[in-house]
């Protein structure tokens, strides 16, 4: 059989449906942080935005360069048809820059031109891409 006591405590009154203790014999209440965890977050969200930031700088600088580069791969004159995916390199001469089919090491010294601009690959986006040295 049930007691009055128990009847009073959690059915009339509703605290079976509270989420803290009513009585002084439970656990204190800890509230969170909020202003700590806050500040945690706020310096999460701004270091992140900074690395996309930089991300995204570092892609414009790329992007910058390679049409810079294609740019001026479409100004130097070209003696044949380049093929997508093959290797060429860009001399200067008298009469201006030239797209070469032969490497700086295949020049003989007397006529090897004086200004070497690099070597560049034509991409299938029609892109020249400028090799680096490994």
């Amino acid at each position: 059989m049930s007691s009055d006591k128990d009847s009073v405590d959690n059915s009339n009154t509703g605290n079976s449906l509270l989420t803290f203790g009513t009585s002084p014999s439970f656990p204190a209440m800890v509230l969170p942080d909020v202003e700590g965890f806050n500040t945690f977050l706020k310096a999460k969200q701004s270091a992140y935005f900074q690395e996309r930031a930089e991300g995204i700088r570092e892609q414009f600088t790329a992007l910058s360069s390679l049409a810079a580069d294609t740019e001026f791969l479409n100004s130097v004159d070209k003696r044949f048809e380049p093929l997508v995916g093959k290797t060429y390199w860009v001399f200067e001469s008298d009469t201006g820059g030239f797209l070469s089919i032969i490497s700086p090491e295949e020049w003989t010294d007397r006529t090897r031109p004086s200004v070497f601009y690099g070597a560049f690959m034509l991409s299938g986006d029609g892109t020249w891409v400028r090799e680096t040295e490994e």
